[in-house]
């Protein structure tokens, strides 16, 4: 049977039966024809109403990839990454062919798949600044582990044929989870779909590659070069997935380019300020849609009323806002959408909150006081900037205020795994010793006037000298325009003209 090409050269393991499906990303990939008693559910087809870059599309138009290819890509790389692990390993470790079985396989791609599932409307977005706002108990993680269970059992009803057992529920809910079982020696079952240990999983090279090229931003590093040079490695009884030394540079490289994302495009000041406004109107509709009423009922003790929430949570996408806006824009409007509306359209017509300073802080700096200098901020704007929002902004490798390749296990000859040396890392990223940059950004609510403006950033400054040590001093990010109102002189304009042949 003739296959079509694949457009990056990887192992293409097409499994019997299975479906080709033409992604943007990958090429042409194969899936089990079994993973589409998945995808071929509602609860599964929501995730096509879910951009994977939330706010972000209204200030990059090219950032319209949805969840769905994301879910499709990641499971096609897990199922990829094993064969070659498979392959790569069985020479120094024989008993891996037994171990890793096509079963094992499929299970790891279920999680890979489903791995998403329990993203709320504008991904990230919607924990940000709609659940952590209103100190409510949810986990998009958690979440998609409940959904499955859903989704397993609706398979059940419709086939009366047993999908995946409750056991192999429990096993690929900890894939998702990233949990490995106590007493698991086959940790990179664990790992390859959510890795917080080292970092590196499906799941990140798979985003990486799909966010670089809907933001027009170079991906800096080559994930399949990664899979190509990676083995499973025993140490201390525990199978482990480690990489060639010869990638660590590579492996940097994967890290920066996850750094140069967060800061280039996920924390825009613009997509940050959007954010900010879609979460307000999140909640503005909220007693419209009962969204907090549904995650509150998710924590119940009652399974049924579990459930059923569950399923009505996997109606909210991103379509709530254009659903508010059209109830809120109706002749007999409910008074619960007025505010959500009225936001909607100042986000439709661009009257945006505006970012208007930050304060730096220091690398090294603790969550909890990062949390108490802005809740102390917050204190002291409340009752003369009520308009203010303070919002902590950090942009690292991955791992903190730490070197990510630090946690990173590596082979050479022998069996030992090892990790790099911090010679060898200073040589790898120049004598680079930070990995972390730690911010509060100050956005206004309203349109400030020039003075009104550089009256509130004298007060975050006053308070910040006050309040805040070993920061620098607060930065306008937003600077006064000049406005050059002479005329061009007659021969420079000619000149001009001149440069501009085509």
């Amino acid at each position: 049977m003739m296959h079509p090409p694949n457009n990056h050269h990887i192992f293409q393991a097409y499994v019997k039966p299975h479906k080709i499906i033409n992604d943007p990303v990958h090429g042409f990939i194969a899936l089990p024809i079994e993973l589409f008693k998945i995808i071929d559910t509602v609860i599964f087809q929501r995730l096509r109403d879910l951009k994977q870059l939330g706010a972000m599309y209204y200030v990059f138009p090219g950032a319209t990839h949805k969840r769905f290819e994301h879910s499709l890509g990641t499971a096609y790389l897990a199922g990829q990454w094993l064969h070659l692990l498979k392959v790569n390993s069985i020479t120094l470790h024989p008993e891996i062919k037994e171990q890793l079985t096509d079963r094992q396989i499929f299970l790891v791609q279920v999680a890979a798949l489903c791995h998403d599932l329990g993203h709320g409307p504008f991904s990230h977005l919607f924990e940000d600044c709609f659940v952590k706002t209103l100190n409510l108990n949810f986990d998009h993680e958690v979440a998609s582990v409940e959904l499955l269970k859903i989704i397993n059992k609706q398979i059940k009803e419709n086939t009366n044929e047993e999908f995946l057992s409750e056991t192999e529920i429990s096993q690929v809910g900890d894939m998702i989870l990233g949990k490995i079982p106590k007493g698991e020696t086959k940790h990179y079952l664990y790992t390859i779909v959510h890795n917080d240990s080292s970092g590196i999983d499906v799941d990140k090279f798979d985003y990486l590659a799909r966010d670089c090229k809907s933001s027009s931003l170079p991906i800096g590093y080559q994930f399949e070069k990664l899979l190509q040079f990676s083995q499973i490695r025993k140490e201390k009884d525990v199978y482990k997935i480690c990489f060639d030394k010869k990638e660590a540079y590579n492996i940097y490289q994967l890290f920066h380019t996850r750094y140069s994302l967060h800061k280039e495009i996920y924390s825009h000041r613009v997509v940050m300020a959007i954010q900010l406004m879609i979460g307000d109107i999140l909640k503005a509709a909220d007693l419209y849609f009962k969204i907090s009423d549904t995650l509150k009922q998710m924590q119940s003790e009652d399974c049924k009323i579990v459930e059923e929430a569950y399923i009505k949570y996997s109606t909210f996408t991103d379509s709530l806002l254009n659903e508010a806006f059209r109830v809120g824009s109706a002749s007999n409007c409910v008074e619960e959408l007025k505010e959500a509306k009225n936001l909607i359209e100042r986000l439709y017509t661009r009257d945006l909150y505006n970012c208007i300073c930050e304060i730096p802080l220091k690398q090294d700096i603790e969550k909890e006081d990062i949390e108490n200098i802005i809740s102390s901020l917050r204190n002291a704007t409340e009752k003369q900037y009520p308009f203010l929002k303070c919002v902590k902004h950090s942009v690292n490798f991955g791992k903190g205020k730490h070197n990510p390749l630090v946690f990173v296990k590596f082979y050479e000859y022998s069996d030992t795994l090892t990790n790099l040396s911090m010679d060898s890392i200073s040589g790898i990223i120049n004598n680079h010793n930070s990995f972390q940059e730690i911010k509060i950004k100050i956005f206004s609510t309203k349109k400030l006037e020039e003075l009104e403006k550089e009256e509130v950033i004298s007060f975050i400054s006053t308070w910040q000298r006050n309040n805040v040590s070993g920061s620098t001093e607060v930065m306008n990010v937003t600077p006064k325009k000049k406005v050059n109102n002479s005329t061009p002189r007659s021969k420079d304009v000619g000149s001009a003209t001149k440069k501009l042949k085509f």
